[in-house]
């Protein structure tokens, strides 16, 4: 959707301009857009993408698309899918086979056929589901704010730092033990000093 957005909203901008006599103008004079010309919008851009990977297809693609969605399971090279598909010759067939490959939409294996040589066989992909379509809610459903959820509270940044958790407890604890250990043995180093040294003031 974000790659669409910008043709989203010159959709919007379309209709304002076009049903420019019939909208309102701001105090720079610029026109202003209202839910009818997002409506007409989300229908224009749910007739150019009518599928949920919102790529544009052509005629000739919603028609290939129509005929794997209305027979299920149907798999075959350009030679056996060009009867059902005779509104294209052989030719562009393949060329728009190939298209909806690369889209995602269909997938290509590689079979053998009765003269045991390497064709490619064209099917519909497993993540493909005809009946997911791609849904744009209406300016109506935009402005319902009854089925927004509430956002939870979360507490304040004071109050967080005003109790104190576990690990902090244990730190400051431990930090106190080992200065309290650090005093004692700089306390018993300076006396074993004095007294393995303590031969140097009985000679002077």
């Amino acid at each position: 959707m974000r790659t669409h957005y910008p043709r989203f909203l010159d959709f919007i901008k379309a209709s304002a301009a076009i049903h420019q006599y019939q909208r309102e103008l701001d105090g720079e004079g610029f026109i202003c857009a209202n839910g009818q010309d997002y409506d007409l919008a989300r229908l224009c851009f749910l007739r150019l993408c009518s599928n949920k990977y919102m790529i544009p297809l052509t005629i000739n693609q919603k028609k290939i698309l129509h005929i794997f969605e209305s027979q299920p399971g149907l798999k075959g090279s350009v030679t056996k899918l060009h009867p059902a598909m005779s509104f294209l010759s052989d030719r562009a067939l393949q060329t728009n086979l190939q298209l909806l490959t690369k889209y995602g939409i269909l997938q290509i294996e590689t079979e053998n056929d009765s003269w045991n040589r390497d064709i490619e066989v064209y099917s519909v992909t497993d993540s493909y589901k005809p009946n997911e379509k791609i849904n744009i809610p209406t300016f109506e459903k935009l402005n319902d704010h009854t089925s927004v959820p509430s956002i939870p509270t979360t507490p304040s940044v004071s109050s967080m730092h005003s109790v104190p958790n576990k690990n902090q407890i244990d730190s400051e604890d431990t930090e106190g033990v080992e200065q309290g250990n650090r005093i004692q043995t700089e306390e018993s180093t300076v006396e074993e000093f004095i007294a393995d040294n303590s031969f140097i003031h009985r000679k002077v």
